[in-house]
């Protein structure tokens, strides 16, 4: 065989190789980009979990409680009903 179509074949199969592998590598960072991403949404679903419980745990002791902790009243001071006399009291 020709040398310098050895060298051109030789040329191409390392070029060949090249792409391969930069395919396989863009492939794991696609794979561990989607990953990520289900982890990231996974861990939102959790939180909005963790806090919907938390709020209604605190909601319920607002109601039921005839003392709630002050931190349970600031959370829920806007929905609480003002009345005229409250406003009254107020000013």
């Amino acid at each position: 065989m020709n040398p310098l179509l050895r060298y051109r074949n030789d040329l191409i199969e390392q070029e060949n190789a090249k792409r391969q592998s930069e395919t396989k590598q863009l492939k794991l960072e696609d794979e561990l980009l989607e990953d990520r991403k289900k982890r990231e949404e996974a861990a939102r679903k959790i939180q909005r979990a963790w806090r919907n419980q938390h709020v209604s745990r605190e909601f319920r002791e607002l109601r039921n409680s005839a003392n709630p902790p002050l931190p349970v009243v600031r959370r829920f001071i806007k929905t609480l009903v003002n009345t005229k006399e409250d406003a009254e009291e107020e000013t």
